[in-house]
């Protein structure tokens, strides 16, 4: 179902920019998103020196995930309530 539902959502993409423009953005997106995600983690291990690397960046990490990855889905379903509107 996965692949069906993704097969069917790139075939207008495709379709809209050709094939050949679609193969040369996907590795530039993914050399994007690779720096999006180890420059932070690099960032971090700076941070702290070598005897509490391992603490401060974990400690660090799992606050913000909390902070912003979890509590974000109870903000939007009390905003939702509060407006009436999804």
């Amino acid at each position: 179902m996965g692949l069906a539902s993704l097969g069917l959502g790139l075939l207008p993409t495709y379709a809209t920019i050709g094939i050949w423009a679609a193969l040369i953005a996907l590795p530039l997106f993914a050399i994007a998103q690779g720096a999006l995600l180890s420059l932070p983690l690099m960032i971090l291990t700076d941070l702290f020196p070598t005897p509490i690397r391992l603490t401060g960046v974990a400690l660090s990490y799992n606050i913000a995930f909390v902070l912003f990855g979890d509590l974000t889905p109870i903000v939007v379903i009390a905003l939702i309530e509060y407006t009436q509107r999804p």
